[in-house]
């Protein structure tokens, strides 16, 4: 009778996990279509309608503000692709933590390769770092608070990550869906494509694959590839809560539905993501964004639930698995045990080939949902994607780890009182409020999975 219950519940939740990977495929696909509708100067009345209303051409001026700390390995290449963008009204703002840092020489020398002056690629080094927030905050306030005033109130405030090597149609994108009055904020997510074995790169591949179905379907902001107007930080406070928050996503939209606006989300710039990292930072990286989750996000229990029972019933099909392989190793090598061994070896298979299925229709959603971006990538030199049975191999067996990666994370996000970013540590026993506890300029060592990875 235990037996088939748990064989039940396995075969529900493989059920529930590919029926959500479908939906997402959907959701991705018609919410992609439905802008890609959308001509320049032209936006819906609202997020849900399928017939476009037409409105005035809306070009504002966009100030694209990226924050560095440390030399990410595809730095120079994201200066390089902001630079020879199809949106003709935007400049480049990129603020550097400290003059020493090796960013600085990265981002100085791709200036002067391209011939930008200062008008269009502005660099300055972070001059105030408030102990009460992340240094990526403090860099924004600096950015922001130090723009002219706008000869327009259409100007629109952008930001990204070192990481993300944005197509040459990204800001336009980001952009068009703005010039409905209704959307607040567009953003974007990133997805992590390996192209090496490195087990830690694919454990977090596979978590992200289903963190990327919540976080897309809810138009969760993520500052790597985030846009909003700059009368609406003024006006919503945001710049306030950027004063005393370590991340400068993680208020955004509570200031957003301060005003009564909505965020939307943008799937031609998911960003493909091909850094390697180590299992060891992988468990740390997936505790750091849970934690963030916590502070900032009121359905973080409805998270930890799910991350409680995958991992639970991994474990208990697994345990029953060798349970019952034990007791038929014992001596009692009897037809009825043999046949026992069916119900935990098919639920192992069944949960197995959910999530298994489950990250390839994701995967292949968000690369038709960002052909672009993914065509990009696919150029680079030296880069050859991996065979489909070597992926296929990576991903079965990541997908344990990534489940216990993810119940660990929670355990970890609702216990953390110090969090460690870009070799900066940060006091976050009090929730929100936090404080930095030393600073250091970033020193240029021996390259490590956490110095090359941009969060």
């Amino acid at each position: 009778m235990l037996a088939v219950v748990l064989f039940s519940i396995a075969c529900g939740f493989a059920a529930l996990s590919i029926g959500a990977a479908m939906a997402f495929s959907f959701w991705l696909f018609r919410q992609t279509s439905r802008l890609n509708r959308l001509p320049d100067g032209v936006a819906q009345t609202r997020a849900d309608s399928d017939s476009p209303a037409m409105l005035p051409a809306f070009s504002p001026e966009a100030v694209v503000i990226l924050c560095v700390r440390g030399h990410d390995p595809f730095l120079a290449e994201t200066i390089r692709a902001l630079a020879r963008q199809d949106y003709s009204n935007y400049r480049l703002l990129v603020v550097v933590d400290h003059r020493l840092d090796p960013a600085w020489q990265v981002v100085a020398s791709v200036k002067f390769e391209l011939g930008l002056n200062d008008l269009q690629l502005e660099l300055q080094e972070l001059q105030q770092r408030h102990e009460q927030c992340g240094l990526k905050c403090s860099a924004l306030l600096q950015a922001v608070e130090g723009l002219s005033p706008s000869t327009t109130t259409d100007r629109v405030i952008v930001t990204i990550d070192s990481d993300a090597v944005p197509d040459k149609s990204w800001l336009d994108n980001l952009l068009r869906p703005l010039a409905d009055g209704s959307v607040g904020a567009t953003t974007s997510n990133q997805w992590f494509e390996p192209r090496s074995l490195a087990i830690g790169s694919w454990v977090r591949a596979v978590w992200q694959a289903g963190a990327i179905v919540p976080t897309a379907m809810l138009s969760n902001p993520w500052a790597g590839t985030f846009a909003i107007r700059h009368a609406d930080i003024l006006a919503s406070g945001l710049l306030d809560d950027w004063r005393t928050s370590i991340i400068d996503d993680g208020p955004v939209r509570e200031n957003i539905k301060r005003l009564g606006k909505s965020i939307e989300f943008v799937p031609q710039n998911l960003v493909i993501n091909r850094e390697d990292c180590s299992l060891d930072f992988c468990f740390r990286y997936v505790a750091r964004m849970l934690t963030w989750s916590r502070l900032f996000e009121s359905t973080f229990w409805i998270t930890c639930v799910h991350a409680f029972f995958t991992s639970s019933l991994q474990a208990s099909v697994v345990v029953w698995c060798f349970a019952e392989l034990a007791m038929a190793m014992s001596g009692t090598l009897s037809e009825t045990v043999w046949n026992r061994l069916i119900w935990p070896i098919g639920a192992v298979a069944v949960l197995l080939f959910s999530q298994v299925a489950g990250y390839l229709i994701v995967r292949h959603a968000i690369l038709r949902g960002s052909l672009s971006a993914a065509k990009s990538q696919e150029s680079k030199p030296g880069s050859r994607p991996l065979s489909w049975l070597t992926r296929l191999t990576c991903v079965t067996l990541s997908v344990p780890l990534a489940t216990t990666a993810y119940a660990l994370g929670c355990l970890r996000a609702l216990r953390v009182k110090r969090v460690v970013w870009r070799k900066i540590a940060y006091d976050v026993e009090n929730g929100r409020r936090i404080k930095m506890l030393d600073y250091a300029p970033f020193v240029a060592e021996k390259p490590t999975a956490l110095e090359n990875h941009s969060v």
